[in-house]
């Protein structure tokens, strides 16, 4: 198995077995748009570029850190399309001539930034930097997540560790059109791929696979993620129909407890004969309506 999806190496240098799996989620319809499986040695920044197979002009890509490469984002550029990612603190910054910027000193300097830089040594990629303090308990939570991070803990520097209590952003997005301070609202939401993959994880047990031949894991991690696709899309039915009744929105963990009560373990035995229960007990399920939301808030 390890041949085909080669994960970490343990002290023993003994090879795991690891999948990964990568989702490009549309936040606007709450569709799918694309799932992937790989190797784990396939890191994020490989796939960076995948997106471009299910994006166009004008739209709007939300990264993680994990996908931050220059090459992408200007590509995106290119392509006419918008992007908003957290910083990456190991790229250098210039200012519009050419002059290094010392990060660390402007932030603890002007506290909140707004404005373009180029970024990279070589590449010189012009982009918006946004930048603003967040509050202690927020920059207490990232310094021990960082600190508790076993893989880059040697990378974290006192630089580093300082630069945690700000929330760095960078955009293609104008200032007309975005200010600083929906740009971190904006990026909040891409909370919401956390609880997708908390859901799959949880109710859908995505990461307990049998130990057997390669063909008999694809195709039950394929089944789980079609059955992932349509539990999806009884969602999002489900949500359309509440949010028109009462202008509020489910929650997608809780909708995915609701599944579970009356949905037999054998889905697809049960799908058939228990649709109805989505729309007959519409108004049942508005008690599970309360979403879970990224509690980072955008500083004063």
């Amino acid at each position: 198995m390890a041949e085909f999806f080669p994960g970490s190496r343990n002290q023993t240098k003994k090879q795991s077995v690891t999948m990964k799996i990568q989702l490009a989620f549309e936040l606007l319809s709450g569709c799918l748009d694309d799932m992937s499986i790989s190797a784990y040695t396939r890191n994020d920044q490989a796939a960076t570029h995948d997106i471009f197979y299910v994006v166009s002009k004008g739209a709007l890509i939300i990264r993680d850190l994990g996908y931050f490469t220059l090459s992408s984002f200007r590509k995106m550029i290119e392509e006419q399309m918008f992007f908003l990612s957290k910083f990456n603190s190991i790229v250098t910054v210039y200012d519009l001539d050419g002059t290094r910027i010392n990060l660390l000193q402007m932030l603890k300097t002007h506290k909140i930034i707004d404005q373009n830089v180029l970024l990279g040594a070589k590449e010189k990629l012009e982009v918006r930097l946004i930048a603003a303090p967040l509050d202690q308990a927020n920059t207490l939570k990232r310094k021990q997540r960082a600190e508790a991070d076993r893989h880059a803990r040697s990378n974290h520097s006192k630089d580093y560790m300082e630069m945690l209590g700000w929330a760095i952003y960078i955009t293609n997005i104008p200032k007309a059109v975005m200010p600083a301070a929906i740009a971190y609202q904006l990026y909040a939401i891409r909370w919401k791929i956390e609880i997708i993959f908390k859901i799959w994880k949880s109710f859908f047990i995505i990461t307990k696979i049998p130990k057997t031949s390669v063909n008999y894991v694809q195709c039950i991690i394929y089944a789980k993620l079609i059955l992932i696709l349509l539990a999806n899309h009884f969602y999002i039915t489900a949500n359309n129909t509440v949010y028109q009744k009462s202008k509020r929105y489910l929650s997608p963990m809780k909708f995915a407890q609701f599944i579970n009560l009356f949905f037999s373990p054998m889905w697809p035995k049960s799908i058939t004969a228990n649709a109805s229960l989505l729309s007959l007990n519409s108004l049942n399920i508005i008690r599970y309506m309360k979403n879970e939301e990224n509690d980072e808030i955008w500083p004063n």
